[in-house]
């Protein structure tokens, strides 16, 4: 017992010694640029698309002469080779696709990658705070002389420190929370118990106030539109991090799928992972997840969607998932929204904020439960839990008429002296 405190202490330590170091560095980085005066680099280190939340940000820096904004596509390591490159590909495509200053950090034809360093940046935005995921050329432990910043990649919903305090979180000049309720749980983990930290509210919500939305992502207007969207951990992928029920439903959603095909359409929208860990497992490999994959593409009433998750959401009249991610995020929609829980394992890891965002669902445990919410919340319009959501959606909207853009931007203006 006394080993496992004396660790416990040393870990805290070691924090704390690398957090002041971090501060003291970026003190004398924002002296620095405060004596030199703009327009300042800011670069986005992305990594994929499907979580990418900074938009109404670079918007805003874009129209700001003080900065200039630039991403930096990055490679993701943790899932091999070719998927790194496809995802790179598709990410640099994305961001292309939006009219947004973009290089990718790899070249394939010199196998070579971007010193960041040469691009000599003043600001960095990270979109994911794992060291095993971003290659280790690009990690915040290289960046300690820049001022560094992170917007949670999801609407942070768990009550474990591997949510609030990695080494990215606590060494990063700034970490913009979503709501008062994770500060308070940042103020639990030595060793910075908040002291970088600001809230201004999740910048996804900015998106779903401005996008243009395209219902022509659907093959019919004319039906019930839901999305499946099953979480990427399937059985055998961590004991730890078990969400997903795909396995369980996967040829049932499709079964539902015929069994209301002349009134619903499902969207399937599998977590970016999903794809390549059932390539992996013993009992699907890659040409039965290939199949099924393209059985979603080819019936009338079913389709796969890769693109943006606010048009997606915003053009659906419902939602199923297990995705951990999407507890919070959908209910911005204000529309109805089922969880496919197992053994109540996401309600056992559940903050305040995302308990409340929890009883905002309905539960489903069976495909007698989905079909249940389907004849009687969609088709019947039975929705029992609609005041419930509106009241979490006025909860979690900002308290003023800014958007969570301008809090941020307003925060680094004012640190570098700059007029707002």
């Amino acid at each position: 017992m006394s080993n496992i405190r004396d660790l416990k202490i040393y870990k805290i330590l070691v924090a704390l010694k690398k957090y002041f170091t971090a501060k003291f560095k970026h003190k004398i980085k924002l002296n620095a640029l405060i004596k030199r005066g703009g327009p300042y680099k800011v670069f986005f280190l992305a990594l994929d698309a499907a979580v990418w939340k900074y938009d109404s940000l670079y918007k805003l820096l874009e129209l700001d002469d003080n900065f200039i904004p630039t991403i930096l596509v990055c490679p993701i390591v943790n899932r091999g080779e070719r998927n790194m490159h496809v995802k790179m590909q598709e990410c640099f495509c994305y961001m292309k696709s939006k009219g947004y200053n973009v290089i990718c950090s790899y070249n394939k034809e010199t196998n070579s990658y971007i010193n960041l360093h040469e691009l000599e940046p003043d600001i960095i935005f990270y979109t994911n705070p794992y060291r095993w995921l971003i290659d280790d050329r690009y990690y915040i432990n290289k960046f300690t002389d820049y001022l560094t910043c992170y917007v949670p990649y999801a609407f942070t919903n768990i009550s474990m420190d591997w949510g609030y305090a990695l080494p990215l979180h606590y060494t990063v000049w700034r970490y913009y929370l979503e709501c008062n309720e994770n500060m308070s749980y940042v103020r639990l983990y030595p060793p910075y118990l908040g002291g970088n930290c600001r809230v201004v509210g999740y910048p996804l919500f900015d998106s779903f106030k401005m996008l243009k939305y395209d219902h022509n992502i659907w093959k019919s207007n004319n039906k019930i539109k839901i999305i499946w969207a099953p979480h990427h951990s399937i059985e055998g992928y961590n004991n730890d991090l078990s969400y997903s029920r795909f396995l369980e439903f996967a040829e049932i959603m499709l079964e539902i799928a015929d069994k209301y095909k002349s009134v619903i359409q499902i969207m399937f929208k599998p977590h970016p992972l999903l794809k390549i860990n059932l390539y992996n497992h013993k009992e699907w490999g890659k040409n039965r997840t290939d199949n099924y994959f393209k059985e979603w593409e080819r019936r009338e009433n079913t389709d796969i969607y890769s693109g943006d998750n606010v048009n997606l959401f915003m053009t659906s009249d419902a939602m199923i998932h297990d995705c951990g991610s999407f507890l919070i995020e959908y209910l911005y929609t204000k529309k109805p929204v089922m969880l496919l829980e197992k053994d109540q394992i996401h309600k056992q890891q559940l903050n305040t904020i995302a308990e409340q965002a929890y009883d905002c669902h309905y539960i489903g445990e069976t495909s007698n439960d989905i079909i249940d919410f389907i004849n009687n919340v969609l088709i019947n319009k039975n929705d029992m839990l609609l005041n419930k959501r509106m009241l979490f959606y006025r909860k979690i909207q900002l308290d003023d008429n800014s958007t969570v853009a301008q809090h941020i931007l307003r925060d680094i203006k004012n640190e570098l002296k700059l007029k707002y």
